[in-house]
């Protein structure tokens, strides 16, 4: 039956596109092949040493996942989890399930799982009645396998090849799922709709004068702009917030603010961390950022349209700078954005308009 449960679950994750449902999923799957008491899933993060809570028991049992965005993406440091588990290091550098007895009778199980590069993919931390038999870690073991196959699988057809942000199609996705409200998964069984009080700001940033960078230095240069780019926006930005490389040197971030000042705010760290760095050969790079507020009545092609006009605003202006759209519109600045069919107009480089 445990069997059957599992491959049930690999049945259903396997027709999801929505990670926060697969995992949702796969904690169901998992969770019910040994039913543990309490239980945390971490997966590694290849940016940094941290390790990401996937899912995990919440208050009165019930299991909670990084779908739940209300109190933010959880992340443990090794150290802190070292601290909370001592036994952990001993369990992730041996390579082997652990468990450990505690004094109520029942076991804390340490079961690290590693990908084919040897690197630790997952660790799940359980207290559990009794010790886990042979045939339930085989059943997680295969089931994590699965799920990060999985997820590769997702990162191919959603991953931008040359940055490792999410693509243009993805972005498309999700932006349809974000104004049409779609409820997000917070645990197995659970959903819940998106926090009014905390809506969501979309940002268009395009990197200033990057066609001089092309032609000066080459298109290799060019490249390596994009990808320090992209890491400095995987560094600076949370987890839970959206990156998309949308085409170019053009992109977007998708971000939940709980007012246009704090929306504000995290679009100009990250524009002032930028031009404050140096980049190999090229110097002083810039980007000027547009952004609006995402609005359900509002269709999709006029939201980007609405962020849009705010960055042609910061490049007629000057670049190198922060502009939202509705407090444009409150100034006079601009004038209201018309509704339009077709695409984006991001499909060329802005900056030819402003030499």
């Amino acid at each position: 039956m445990a069997l059957l449960h599992l491959l049930k679950g690999a049945e259903s994750i396997s027709s999801l596109r929505d990670r926060n449902a697969a995992a949702a999923m796969a904690t169901t799957a998992i969770v019910h092949l040994f039913q543990p008491l309490t239980f945390w899933w971490l997966r590694s993060e290849t940016a940094s040493d941290s390790l990401l809570m996937v899912s995990r028991t919440g208050p009165n049992g019930v299991w909670l996942s990084n779908a739940d965005k209300v109190g933010g993406t959880e992340r443990l440091a090794r150290d802190d989890l070292y601290q909370r588990h001592p036994r952990a290091r001993e369990a992730i550098e041996s390579h082997r399930t652990l468990h450990v007895p505690l004094a109520n009778g029942n076991y804390s199980v340490l079961l690290p799982f590693f990908n084919p590069a040897d690197k630790l993919d997952s660790l799940l931390v359980a207290e559990c009645r009794e010790p886990l038999n042979p045939e339930q870690q085989d059943g997680i073991f295969c089931f994590l396998h699965f799920y990060a196959n999985y997820l590769a699988l997702l990162d191919y057809g959603e991953l931008d090849t040359l940055t490792g942000l999410h693509n243009r199609k993805t972005f498309d996705e999700a932006l349809e799922r974000l104004l049409a409200c779609q409820p997000e998964f917070v645990g197995p069984g659970e959903k819940r709709s998106v926090d009014a009080s905390h809506p969501f700001w979309l940002a268009v940033l395009d990197l200033d004068y990057f066609k001089r960078i092309n032609d000066t230095w080459g298109h290799l240069f060019g490249d390596e702009t994009l990808l320090r780019f992209s890491r400095m926006l995987k560094e600076t930005f949370r987890h839970e917030d959206r990156l998309f490389r949308f085409g170019g040197e053009e992109f977007i971030v998708l971000v939940r603010a709980q007012d246009r000042d704090h929306a504000q705010q995290s679009f100009e760290r990250f524009r002032r961390r930028l031009a404050a760095t140096e980049f190999p050969q090229v110097g002083t790079v810039t980007c000027s950022v547009g952004f609006t507020q995402l609005d359900p009545a509002r269709p999709a092609i006029d939201t980007l349209g609405c962020a849009d006009q705010a960055l042609y605003f910061a490049k007629a202006n000057g670049r190198n700078q922060t502009c939202n759209y509705e407090a444009l519109i409150a100034e006079g600045r601009i004038e209201v954005h018309a509704p339009v069919e077709g695409g984006s107009g991001l499909g060329f480089d802005i900056d030819d308009y402003f030499a």
